[in-house]
């Protein structure tokens, strides 16, 4: 068909029990890609988890789930990208939270201004919840929570 001109896309589907094929000129697929969070591990995430002081005690989470800073009041809290949700969501802590930590590549050194510290990638999570670079633990409290504003990744379901 391709050599004639006349390519076509069949596509076929099924509802419940029906089943249903359909010839195409053409197929878009608009599926969107803001559904599958992008979760990567921070270095030392699960020795965190596992070490905290109460069982369910630390949070993890993804930019997706936050809605409202005031759960996070007294916390301290790691978020992680360097994008807008990142920023939004580390400003907002900012008026909440003990301390916030953002961990995103285009820091290139530890920085803390006021209750806020930067670090750059390359951080680890400590099982005490101390963040560390290079081994040398960064100014702060240990971590209560982890926000991922990491984005989301592409995922077709065919």
């Amino acid at each position: 068909e391709e050599a004639s001109g006349d390519s076509a896309w069949e596509v076929a589907w099924r509802s419940g029990t029906s089943e249903d094929a359909e010839q195409f000129d053409a197929v878009v697929v608009a599926k969107g890609h803001y559904d599958d969070p992008y979760t990567p591990e921070i270095p030392g995430q699960a020795a965190w988890l596992s070490g905290g002081p109460v069982p369910g005690g630390r949070t993890v989470q993804h930019s997706r789930e936050y809605d409202d800073p005031a759960r996070f009041t007294s916390r301290s809290v790691l978020v992680v990208g360097g994008r807008s949700s990142a920023v939004d969501i580390a400003k907002e802590l900012r008026e909440t939270a003990r301390w916030v930590y953002v961990l995103e590549k285009g820091c290139k050194e530890v920085t803390t201004i006021g209750t806020c510290t930067h670090l750059p990638l390359g951080a680890e999570m400590g099982a005490d919840g101390f963040m560390r670079v290079s081994g040398e633990a960064a100014p702060g409290p240990p971590v209560d929570d982890l926000i991922l504003a990491t984005g989301y990744t592409y995922v077709f379901p065919f």
